[in-house]
This record gives C-alpha cells, structure tokens and sequence, in this order.
C-alpha cells in the first residue's frame, strides 16, 4: 500500500535525506526546508510535507551549482 500521508517527521525526512538530526538542527533556518509545527514551540511535533522536501532538494541543489560554479571562477587562471 502506498504511503498518502503527505508529510514526514523530521526524523524521517532526516533518514530519507542522508542527513543526521544534529546537521538539520545546525542548517540555518534559511537552509532549512519549510516545517509545519503542531503544538507549542519548545514541544512542537515538527513534519516536512513531500512539497516542502521536493522544494528543499531544489534549493539545495541550485546552492550546490552556484558554490560549484563560482569556486570554478576563483580557479580560472587570469588571462595576461
């Protein structure tokens, strides 16, 4: 049976990305992919919906290339 649910915890999203709870806690919030959060703040019950991770992955992706593409810049010897 597939799964519908449509959302992970941060643990799974955590083990379905290859990443441990500890990286995800350190990402800057502006790295980190959108949360929906049940419950108050400190206990909050933190989930990822497929979206959200699909979106992630995107974003993470185009950061890759961009630090790819100008590390390959900073390399290119300069012409004379």
């Amino acid at each position: 049976m597939p799964d519908i649910r449509g959302a992970r915890s941060k643990r799974e999203f955590c083990e379905a990305h290859g990443i441990s709870a500890s990286t995800y806690d350190h990402l800057p919030k502006d790295l980190r992919p959108r949360e929906i959060r049940i419950g108050d703040h400190r206990g909050a019950k933190i989930l990822i919906s497929d979206e959200a991770a699909a979106d992630w992955r995107q974003m993470m992706e185009r950061r890759t290339a961009e630090i790819a593409a100008a590390s390959a810049t900073e390399r290119k010897p300069q012409a004379a």
